[in-house]
């Protein structure tokens, strides 16, 4: 494959990426609000609590620094899309299904 076709290649899976987030309600998010909410849901927050540190070591998050992920983090609670895991000590997090656009 070459450079020109592999760019091509990765423009279209841009595309489909962002049309999806849009389609999701995610749009309104920055994009490392995106990363983290896309980590806890790859680490099972969905499933189960998940630790700030195992979401923090996916590779979605690997270029962001620890200030940034916890600013994201910090707005994803805020606005309801990761709660506070109950019966957890701090730093476990899940997802709640109410709180997803397109599960409401």
């Amino acid at each position: 494959m070459t450079n020109t076709a592999a760019l091509s290649e990765l423009a279209e899976l841009r595309v489909a990426l962002h049309q999806m987030e849009a389609t999701l309600g995610l749009n309104d998010m920055t994009r490392n609000e995106r990363d983290v909410l896309c980590a806890f849901q790859y680490a099972g927050a969905e499933d189960g609590p998940v630790s700030s540190e195992s979401a923090k070591s996916s590779d979605l998050l690997s270029s962001v620094s620890h200030a940034t992920f916890h600013r994201s983090l910090r707005s994803l609670l805020e606005k309801g899309y990761v709660q506070l895991a109950p019966d957890h000590r701090a730093k476990h997090y899940v997802i709640p299904s109410r709180a997803l656009p397109w599960e409401a």
